[in-house]
């Protein structure tokens, strides 16, 4: 399961980083594309145009499988470019699209990250369309949480 999770933090890390290169947080003093995961980071309250990947419980689709799914809730909150908080909506719409954009094709090969260099496992994982919640104003800013459901195959031999 995690290298399914490491999968697809890394594709939509590394697709975000070509679809807006402009698009980068720091965090404990490292500039790197806008893209965490909540598990795996410090405090990230407060963290701003970025995409922040929260996982949900893994299951087996159905019985005699090994094929699994796992919901990701990525969200992420603006409070605009302008300074004037008058642009959040526009930066909300600009950062849906870089998401969309980030997460095609909606396939990732599935690769072992705890090695160097990275080995593939073989297996590919592949999600479904975000949907996307509604944007929920508040305090100067609005946010958005957008759901996915990620297919892969375990990597646990019966």
């Amino acid at each position: 399961m995690q290298f399914a999770k490491d999968s697809f933090y890394v594709a939509l890390r590394d697709r975000l980083a070509v679809v807006n290169p402009q698009r980068t947080m720091a965090v404990d003093g490292v500039t790197r594309p806008a893209v965490a995961v909540a598990e795996n980071e410090g405090n990230l309250q407060g963290l701003e145009d970025a995409f922040i990947l929260s996982w949900g419980d893994a299951g087996f689709v159905s019985n005699g499988t090994t094929l699994m799914k796992m919901v990701c809730t990525i969200s992420y909150t603006t409070s605009g470019a302008d300074g004037t908080n008058g642009d959040r909506g526009r930066m909300l719409g600009t950062l849906d699209g870089e998401l969309q954009a980030s997460s095609q094709p909606p396939r990732a090969q599935k690769t072992n990250y705890s090695v160097i260099p990275p080995q593939s496992l073989g297996t590919m994982l592949f999600w479904t369309d975000f949907e996307f919640g509604p944007a929920t104003d508040m305090a100067e800013r609005i946010s958005r949480v957008a759901k996915t459901t990620v297919y892969f195959y375990s990597e646990v031999q019966s």
